[in-house]
């Protein structure tokens, strides 16, 4: 039996850390409902999900706010020309994987557990330090420098969006674009929004 509340416990914790917000999924205290632990964190007023002009955005410590559309897009553009100015990367591609990942939404989470606009992996984010891939900055800085890295190991952009997406040994492994559907369909997808030919 310890062995099952000890699986449960790891998936729970592995769901926590997928979350934009700070929720916590074991409590000593059984009799509080799922419910009440959300009316718990949004006291004051809930969020319509028809409202699309609006979006959450969670900050460090798992708060989040509701953020108008255009001021999200504004703070995704600052990030944007940020990185691309740091790391050399083309915000036009930051914005075509950005586009592809998440379609710009900061709160994305990937049945494979990526999360952020540039849906970063959480081993990925450990590997760049990321503290919360959920913020946007962090997201977006790590996304680009992870990149980046792609963009130099293969000296060949088709190769490097491919590892981003497949990840660099199944690019090693084919030595070239790995015969993915998936893959194929998403470098294909990046290098025509940049107006590209493979």
């Amino acid at each position: 039996m310890d062995y099952i509340n000890n699986l449960i416990i790891s998936k729970l914790n592995e769901i926590q850390s997928r979350l934009p917000v700070s929720i916590n999924l074991i409590s000593k205290n059984s009799n509080i409902s799922f419910k009440e632990v959300l009316d718990e964190l949004y006291p004051e007023k809930s969020i319509s999900t028809n409202d699309i002009n609006h979006t959450l955005k969670a900050d460090n410590n798992g708060n989040t706010a509701v953020k108008n559309k255009s001021a999200l897009m504004e703070e995704i553009n600052k990030y944007v020309i940020q990185a691309s100015q740091k790391y050399g990367v083309g915000s036009n591609l930051i914005n075509a994987v950005i586009k592809a990942e998440s379609d710009y939404n900061p709160n994305s989470v990937s049945k494979a557990g990526a999360v952020g606009l540039m849906q970063l992996m959480p081993s990925t984010a450990d590997f760049l330090s990321i503290n919360n891939p959920f913020d946007i900055e962090q997201n977006i800085d790590g996304g680009v420098r992870y990149l980046k890295t792609l963009i130099t190991k293969y000296n060949d952009l088709p190769k490097a969006i491919a590892a981003y997406n497949a990840g660099p040994a199944a690019v090693d492994k084919y030595n070239g674009i790995p015969p993915y559907n998936e893959t194929i369909d998403y470098v294909d997808k990046i290098l025509n929004a940049l107006n590209i030919q493979r």
